[in-house]
């Protein structure tokens, strides 16, 4: 039987200004988690950015809108759960660039990737939320 066990929830404005605290919660969850310094800094890497595209472009830079972060322990895996009710994920348009062209913009995601071993979008039943967990498997 795998056991989950949530050990951070959070609800934060989507206001760049404040991610500075989510930022401090995941680096010490990740910690205390077991993660090494390396790996929890790549979190807070990873869920930086997650929350910047939410911000962008689930609320259209509206900084009135919320963000619910939760992170939970899976054996060995860090699962961290962040849930937006902003504009519906057209999947069909999320779009990876090539990481040899070289222009701004567009990498958050190749860089997500890169740091977490699965990312899952999905919505939620109801249709009202987007959903979208990064996870991390401890080796």
């Amino acid at each position: 039987m795998v056991e989950s066990k949530k050990i951070i929830e959070m609800k934060i404005a989507s206001d760049p200004a404040l991610l500075s605290m989510m930022r401090c919660v995941v680096l010490h969850s990740s910690k205390n988690a077991g993660c090494d310094n390396e790996m929890a800094e790549n979190m807070v890497i990873a869920v930086n950015e997650a929350c910047m595209n939410i911000i962008r472009h689930a609320y259209n830079n509206d900084s009135n809108k919320s963000i619910a972060i939760n992170v939970f322990k899976e054996n060995n895996k860090l699962i961290f759960k962040l849930i937006d009710n902003g504009n519906p994920i057209d999947f069909s348009k999320i779009k990876k660039r090539n990481l040899d062209e070289v222009k701004p913009g567009g990498l958050g995601l190749p860089m997500i990737e890169t740091i977490m071993d699965k990312v899952e979008f999905s919505t939620s039943p109801d249709g009202k939320e987007n959903v979208l967990e990064l996870i991390k498997i401890k080796h």
